[in-house]
């Protein structure tokens, strides 16, 4: 994970962040389209941006999944 680089935003939130970088660097290292990039973040944050609202990001994350399925159709 060499190419994640740090960047000095503003929006720079901790339940993004992990010992890989932040997730906007991962799913850019990775690749990933906007909606599976988008899921990502929400199965990352589940839980850590607000613990009650975990099943939620699940649910979001789903949703992002299922709108990449029908862009790829």
């Amino acid at each position: 994970m060499d190419e994640i680089i740090k960047h000095g935003n503003a929006i720079d939130p901790e339940y993004y962040k992990s010992d890989m970088g932040d997730i906007f660097d991962i799913a850019h290292a990775y690749g990933l389209s906007y909606p599976i990039g988008t899921a990502v973040k929400y199965l990352c944050r589940a839980g850590k941006k607000n613990p009650a609202t975990k099943v939620e990001d699940w649910r979001k994350a789903i949703r992002c999944i299922e709108r990449a399925i029908e862009l790829e159709g």
